[in-house]
């Protein structure tokens, strides 16, 4: 159930994420410049809180569960039971939720507000900091399903969130406590190692080999998905204590092909343009563009079967797509085209929104 449509909140969070308070200049790798706009926090503010309190009230998918066990969880918890099952079990979610009984309130619909405003607060910050614009990337992460996958995903979500802030930790060559922070968020959501790769993809280039071999390798490894994810939930049956049955991934639980295209679209521009983004780019956004390259090999994987279990690893690497995708848009892309194909791809996001809301009812 959901307290207003996904229209009235994607208008007014572009709406006020669009008030800039001023225009800070940007000097790219081969010395042009563009100008940034500067949003007032207050704004800002009110956005994440406009998004917390969306989020808290849509009770849909695996929210009824975790507001289920949020309710029956005991107080007097320990941390050697909270390990008992292992890192699947994701310990640190629940001593989270633990103190939050204890000292804050017992009522899910609570927490669930309190994990919102988490969560979205890192998206918007990480957007803030890195995208050349706030409100194309919200737009984008409205539009793509994105943000409703942060509603009903929590400890992922949080896991990804965190992830994303921990990213200033790279830029500040602290890679003990970046890695430290992963191992972490593990214990919330194991899957969040796969930041581990951030690190290895910047550089000065895009589409280099390596990174291209690491692309080929995702799309065939589709094509024999059904003996790889055998293997790969028995790994995460041992090591993180997930349990899994391999039939029903692998059968009849493809990505359908219109959210390939989707994801595709990064990909395909990055590459047609990758001169431009080799002399302009710096080797952080570099690694944004690959993280969204790889986003795309998890969801092609995921044409084949695995829609639950391979396509939450693309949607790991989803936000980076919407720091990369409008940067290429808006300072990479020729100016005689800009516009157009700016556009062009801006109405295939309001589109798949559409397409995805019809599917929802």
């Amino acid at each position: 159930m959901e307290l207003f449509s996904l229209w009235i909140l994607l208008i007014a969070t572009i709406a006020l994420t669009s008030i800039s308070l001023r225009k800070e200049k940007v000097v790219l790798a081969d010395n042009t410049t563009y100008y940034k706009s500067i949003i007032n926090p207050l704004w800002i503010g009110v956005t994440i809180l406009l998004l917390a309190f969306y989020t808290s009230n849509t009770i849909a998918n695996d929210v009824y569960v975790y507001r289920e066990n949020y309710s029956l969880i005991p107080t007097t918890v320990t941390w050697k039971s909270l390990f008992e099952k292992g890192i699947g079990s994701n310990p640190l979610f629940g001593f989270i939720q633990v103190l939050f009984i204890r000292y804050i309130s017992s009522d899910p619909a609570t927490f669930h507000f309190f994990e919102g405003l988490v969560v979205q607060t890192c998206l918007v910050l990480f957007y803030r900091r890195y995208s050349p614009s706030l409100s194309m990337s919200l737009f984008m992460t409205i539009t793509s399903g994105l943000f409703y996958f942060t509603m009903v995903s929590w400890k992922q979500s949080i896991a990804m969130g965190v992830g994303l802030i921990g990213i200033t930790l790279i830029q500040q060559r602290r890679y003990i406590l970046y890695y430290a922070l992963l191992a972490l968020m593990m214990l919330i959501h194991p899957y969040i190692i796969m930041y581990a790769t951030l690190p290895l993809l910047i550089n000065n280039r895009v589409w280099t080999t390596r990174n291209i071999l690491i692309l080929i390798t995702m799309c065939i490894a589709g094509y024999f998905l059904s003996e790889i994810l055998g293997a790969m939930l028995e790994v995460t049956e041992t090591v993180f204590g997930d349990s899994h049955d391999a039939n029903w991934f692998s059968n009849e639980h493809g990505v359908s092909w219109q959210r390939i295209l989707f994801f595709a679209i990064t990909p395909v521009l990055s590459v047609s343009y990758r001169k431009q983004i080799n002399a302009k780019s710096t080797p952080l956004m570099n690694g944004f563009i690959q993280m969204a390259v790889i986003s795309f090999g998890f969801m092609f994987m995921a044409m084949y079967g695995g829609a639950n279990f391979i396509s939450r690893m693309a949607t790991y690497f989803e936000p980076f797509t919407y720091v990369a995708l409008p940067y290429i848009l808006m300072y990479i892309i020729p100016k005689p085209k800009r516009a157009v194909i700016k556009w062009g791809i801006l109405t295939l996001f309001l589109v798949f929104f559409c397409f995805l809301q019809l599917k929802m009812r």
